[in-house]
């Protein structure tokens, strides 16, 4: 899988946009921007497609002319799209946490 051709780049490819843009519309993300979560999940999924096969076994339907295994890529693609939303939406509670607790570090400091 590391020396691809065109034509399997082409098909991981429509895997992740096709499984982007199901999570994106599925989950209402406002990951980054619009246009920019899109795209970072995009990628998340070309990559978790590009390790579905290897990862979760050749099996289900073989892409003609590639190596793609249509039904691992699909669930790595839509596992690592996922897996991004969750870890962003993660990361901002977090940091809305820190913030809250950074504001008033004790009770004393606060005015009231």
């Amino acid at each position: 899988m590391i020396g691809i051709t065109f034509l399997t780049f082409l098909s991981l490819f429509v895997i992740s946009a096709v499984s982007a843009l199901v999570l994106h519309n599925m989950l209402k993300t406002t990951l980054l921007g619009d246009g920019e979560g899109y795209l970072s999940q995009l990628i998340a999924g070309w990559l978790g497609a590009w390790i579905g096969s290897p990862v979760l076994g050749h099996w289900g339907w073989m892409i003609p002319s590639t190596t793609v295994y249509l039904v691992p890529a699909a669930l790595g693609a839509l596992a690592a799209v996922y897996a991004l939303t969750e870890l962003v939406r993660i990361e901002e509670f977090l940091h809305a946490s820190l913030r809250d607790i950074s504001t008033y570090p004790n009770e004393k400091a606060r005015v009231a």
